[in-house]
């Protein structure tokens, strides 16, 4: 009869640690919330607050906070670090924050201090800039310990997760329910507030009528609500593995829709991409255990190819023809494209030294820096960004930063291999898959799985986590193994012994 306390004091202790740890992952987008300053008359943060995001978090926020965060960490690392620890894992993910940190130390307090200039060479603008930045030591030193949590949570999340019990997969599941409720709620904020130009926009698909009007839902722009909509996409798609069923792929598929009707292009695409090749796939791998969504899944993918060559097949007044040519063509425009790629190359064009080529700008003056060349060279003066991920991980940690975040890539890509030993192989595929997806996604648009970037938390939370949980069962399931071979071989001892 102990054992039931010590069962339920376990699952108590679990819940606790589960608690500790998606605390500390909601503070990573706290941050990243810029400096809080009261202005006169309205703010663009809240009533009369505003933020810019040019500079750090305050440091009478930042230095509480952090103290929370790292004190957290530390009480979460003391009770839950493992005895039995995975000792090459712990050797590597340490040394590897080691030399993160090292090289953001130098990259963050070895830029020239002062008012300094900076010099670059576009060669799309054909102009040569110089630019005048200082980089204030308060900045510096919290963008240093932002960093430092920043690297010290995917190490807790490597070395501690594996030893979560199967609370936090529930748990997991949870939160993939949540973010596929926060997908939905868009859309019905949508029809309560833009009904009238999703209609519209839907017509202009049939060429009713004229121009895509941009909606946003309750996002500050049409691509971040398309960025939930492709959350939502694809945290359908890892429940539907999890646990066979009709509903989410239905959800996946109106998500997607959706990006089509908002004109949010890349998710639109990158979704309707990661939905047919998971469709055209996954019957290879799922057809034992599951031959009714096998067929079914399989007849999807063939349905929508032969549709979109009928409708280049058929007359061009036919309705269908109209709204697959009208897709095709808003979503083969290039401008946007071409326009990114400018922003790009001249974001990369500022690593004109080896010190920035290696060890990067920093989040904070990258983005003053790049907001000011923008401006003197007559580019998009609202972008702060490269719009390409891993172009931002470069120009923000360097070299160092991108060999670090490509490791962590090829870690997963593993993980997702290792998914086909087990019966399940159906979730190895679906990884695969949302891996290519998020890569041709992170080309177009500014965010990577460790890229210090508020919506980084949704790409853990809806990919990267649930994709860890799956190693996680292995080795619950080995140490289930051994406990139960050690309690056998104790039981025999003791009967040897009487």
């Amino acid at each position: 009869m102990a054992i039931v306390p010590a069962l339920r004091g376990r699952k108590n202790r679990d819940i606790l640690d589960i608690a500790l740890f998606l605390l500390l992952t909601l503070f990573l987008p706290l941050f990243l919330l810029g400096r809080f300053s009261l202005g006169e008359g309205e703010g663009n943060f809240f009533l009369n607050i505003s933020n810019d995001l040019g500079r750090s978090l305050n440091p009478s926020l930042a230095i509480p906070l952090l103290l929370l965060f790292f004190l957290f960490a530390l009480l979460l690392w003391v009770r839950r670090f493992p005895k039995e620890r995975h000792r090459l894992r712990f050797t590597v993910t340490l040394s590897l924050l080691a030399v993160f940190v090292v090289s953001r130390i130098v990259g963050i307090f070895a830029i020239p201090y002062g008012d300094t200039a900076y010099t670059f060479f576009s060669t799309h603008y054909q102009q040569i800039v110089t630019l005048s930045y200082e980089y204030p030591i308060s900045d510096r030193i919290v963008s240093f310990l932002v960093d430092l949590a920043f690297g010290s949570y995917f190490v807790i999340a490597l070395n501690l997760l594996p030893t979560f019990g199967k609370k936090w997969t529930y748990f997991l599941d949870c939160v993939l329910l949540v973010l596929i409720a926060i997908a939905l709620a868009g859309f019905i904020d949508v029809m309560i507030f833009e009904r009238e130009d999703f209609l519209h926009n839907l017509l202009t698909l049939w060429r009713k009528e004229e121009g895509i009007v941009d909606i946003i839902s309750f996002t500050p722009n049409k691509n971040v609500y398309g960025f939930l909509l492709m959350i939502g996409t694809f945290s359908s798609l890892v429940l539907f593995v999890k646990k066979a069923n009709p509903v989410t792929p239905l959800l996946a598929i109106f998500f997607t829709f959706n990006c089509v009707v908002i004109s949010s292009r890349t998710p639109a695409a990158i979704g309707t991409i990661v939905l047919l090749l998971f469709s055209f796939f996954y019957p290879f791998f799922a057809f034992r255990r599951h031959k009714v969504y096998s067929i079914l899944s399989f007849a999807l993918a063939l349905c929508f190819l032969v549709t979109l060559a009928t409708g280049f097949l058929l007359d061009p007044d036919n309705p269908l023809a109209v709204f697959i040519q009208t897709i095709y063509d808003r979503f083969l425009n290039q401008s946007t494209v071409h326009s990114r790629d400018i922003l790009r190359i001249l974001a990369l064009e500022m690593l004109n030294t080896p010190f920035f080529l290696v060890l990067g700008y920093g989040r904070i003056p990258f983005h003053n820096l790049f907001h000011s060349l923008l401006v003197a060279v007559g580019g998009e003066a609202q972008t702060v960004t490269s719009h390409n991920g891993l172009a931002d991980v470069v120009m923000h940690d360097g070299i160092v930063g991108l060999l670090l975040s490509l490791l962590f890539l090829l870690f997963l890509i593993y993980i997702a291999c290792r998914q086909f030993r087990g019966l399940e192989k159906e979730k190895g595929v679906l990884s695969l898959v949302l891996i290519v997806g998020y890569l041709l996604y992170f080309l177009f648009e500014p965010r990577f799985f460790t890229l210090d970037e508020a919506s980084t938390v949704f790409l853990l939370l809806s990919f990267v986590f649930p994709l860890l949980d799956d190693e996680q069962k292995d080795v619950r399931e080995l140490s289930g193994r051994s406990r139960r071979k050690f309690d056998l071989l104790s039981r025999n001892l003791e009967i040897k012994g009487a």
